[in-house]
């Protein structure tokens, strides 16, 4: 009996430990990632709109949003996935999906940042890399990082990108490839 009960105060006393250890890293990672920063809001199973004119341009779906209003920023830390809307027609011609993503809440634009993956529907392309812009007014994206692009009949690998979010006008700098 008395070897059950330090047994039970070991577990309970090893379980209070690791949650304040648990608890403390967590803490410290937060500050590390802010730099000493905490957000304003942090919101979890996010869905925004980004509109203009009563149009949608994209949807953009995150498991959480950390929210700063002085510095103007959102930062989406957990499946980030985007579509991106066809203007004339309302229907969904391309998808992002990303690790995370940071958001200028003054300008709209985005970086979307670790495993970025693009898919136009209606061309069926694809891109690859680690990072990603896209800029809310014009609609375009680009990196300066290494991309994977393929299309039905080419396999594009290269450093920097640009294009707009259907994949449709893409330009890769230097560039090696092969066509199917």
């Amino acid at each position: 009996m008395r070897f059950l009960i330090l047994n039970i105060v070991f577990v309970l006393a090893f379980v209070a430990c690791s949650t304040d250890d648990y608890d403390k890293k967590l803490v410290e990672q937060e500050s590390n990632v802010l730099q000493g920063d905490l957000p304003d809001q942090i919101s979890h199973d996010v869905k925004v709109l980004f509109t203009d004119s009563n149009i949608t341009k994209a949807i953009l779906y995150a498991g959480r949003a950390r929210i700063f209003s002085d510095k103007k920023e959102t930062i989406l830390d957990s499946n980030v996935h985007i579509d991106f809307i066809d203007s004339k027609t309302g229907e969904k011609q391309s998808y992002l999906d990303s690790d995370s993503a940071h958001i200028d809440d003054k300008t709209q634009n985005m970086v979307a940042v670790g495993n970025v993956f693009v898919k136009s529907d209606s061309k069926n392309s694809t891109l690859k890399t680690e990072k990603l812009f896209w800029n809310n007014k014009t609609r375009k994206i680009h990196t300066d990082e290494f991309v994977i692009f393929d299309t039905p009949q080419e396999h594009f690998e290269g450093y920097g990108f640009e294009s707009d979010e259907n994949l449709s006008n893409s330009t890769i700098y230097k560039v090696s490839g092969e066509q199917k």
